[in-house]
């Protein structure tokens, strides 16, 4: 796990950190990484050559054959090239699944973040419009308003109340789904987000530019047109295999 403390507060960028570390997809692409890196290896092998020796006995002679394999001379090339493709795919693949873990952690941080201070606010009006329910039940009893006048403000009050449980409710929900990105319990490791330094959009150009680039640069539309690829040189090496049928 990375050297993050989170009891001091965390930052999105602390928050991302540990959920790259503890996240299940991720290490699960990882092994298939591996796997196709495995496979990149294998591929490049050559099967050993086979001697065979058949000693005279009674009118038989000396036989002995030698069988190298000699299909790898044109199959072992596109092997590799399907082979290293797939591996390509598949890193294609694993940088996907980390951008998209990375904006949702940020996003869930953001919500993180802006739950509080609503909460704040929601708490602050609640407590405004109680107090100027008090008001309206202090002229109902002076005689000052109706009995229905006094009613929009217990109304008032009711609804602020049922509002303001319903932002806690969602400041707990943006903090279970925090902790659920980076791999933590919250309860047992209570997450609170703070805001990091502002970000300054006009280092990432224009909207023009962000989208083309976006369009050009996504890992899994570009891991797709790899495996498309890779599945090609599955199907070239397959069609070399007739040869050694023959």
């Amino acid at each position: 796990r990375p050297n993050v403390v989170v009891t001091d507060g965390l930052t999105a960028e602390e928050g991302v950190g540990i959920g790259l570390w503890n996240s299940p997809s991720i290490q699960a692409t990882l092994a298939d990484l591996g796997i196709a890196r495995a496979d990149v290896v294998e591929a490049g092998l050559l099967r050993n050559p086979v001697l065979s020796l058949l000693f005279p006995v009674g009118q038989k002679q000396l036989e002995w054959t030698l069988q190298f394999p000699i299909d790898v001379i044109w199959q072992r090339p596109k092997r590799v090239a399907a082979a290293q493709l797939n591996a390509q795919a598949v890193g294609e693949r694993l940088v996907w699944d980390g951008l998209t873990l990375v904006a949702q952690t940020k996003t869930a941080h953001a919500d993180a973040v802006i739950a509080e201070p609503r909460l704040q606010l929601t708490a602050e009006n609640a407590d405004l419009v109680q107090r100027l329910a008090g008001i309206t039940e202090a002229r109902l009893r002076a005689g000052d308003i109706s009995e229905l006048e006094a009613r929009v403000g217990r109304s008032d009050a009711a609804r602020v109340q049922v509002l303001r449980r319903a932002v806690e409710h969602d400041r707990d929900l943006a903090r279970i789904t925090l902790a659920a990105l980076l791999g933590m319990d919250a309860e047992t490791d209570p997450v609170r987000a703070v805001a990091g330094p502002a970000l300054d959009p006009s280092v990432c150009g224009s909207e023009a530019a962000r989208l083309e680039d976006a369009l050009a640069a996504r890992p899994d539309v570009r891991a797709g047109e790899i495996a498309i690829e890779a599945a090609a040189q599955r199907g070239r090496w397959e069609h070399s295999r007739v040869l050694t049928f023959i």
